[in-house]
């Protein structure tokens, strides 16, 4: 394994490169829920736990809602064993730190979307983020066609930086509709 010693610079350009690589790991995560996977369903999890968000008036916290939490912690767990068994210790450290700093950030601000009131609004950042976020929302499925909902669009979060990078580098990205924030 190549080794590459600690100090202030490759820190911060492992760094980068770890934000960046995480914001992937992000967007194939969603997709990957989406889609069916060696057979395995997975957009029905999703579409049943959190896509029904926009059609059931008194949304809770349910059993649906707690397996997706836990298919997204085990994809999450499952990219940061393959950090720890591809990199050096410190490098390694570096992207699994990065990723819970980014996947925390992200189930924050994800849960500020659906906030009538969110403190966030007041950057510019947020509400193209939300816009992008309701577009992404706005591919629903009908009875026995899922279709429409596995071919969605936006499925990344990149914060105030990156915003939808990755959807723009992978062909997933659609511009959001309408003037809602």
């Amino acid at each position: 394994m190549l080794s590459i010693e600690f100090n202030l610079f490759n820190g911060t350009v492992v760094f980068i490169i770890a934000h960046i690589v995480n914001l992937f790991s992000i967007w194939l995560i969603h997709f990957i829920l989406h889609q069916r996977i060696v057979g395995i369903p997975f957009y029905l999890i999703h579409l049943k736990a959190h896509h029904r968000i926009d059609y059931v008036s008194n949304y809770k916290l349910d059993f649906l809602t707690f397996v997706e939490y836990m298919v997204w912690t085990l994809l999450t767990l499952s990219f940061f064993a393959v950090y720890h068994f591809l990199f050096v210790d410190w490098i390694a450290w570096v992207f699994i730190g990065e990723g819970a700093i980014v996947a925390t950030f992200t189930h924050y601000v994800h849960d500020q979307y659906d906030s009538k009131n969110p403190w966030m609004i007041r950057y510019t950042w947020f509400v193209k983020s939300r816009k992008l976020h309701r577009t992404h929302h706005s591919f629903k499925a009908e009875v026995g066609c899922f279709e429409p909902f596995m071919k969605a669009k936006n499925y990344a979060f990149g914060g105030p930086l990156t915003i939808n990078l990755a959807d723009h580098c992978l062909g997933t990205f659609a511009s959001s509709k309408g003037g809602e924030s």
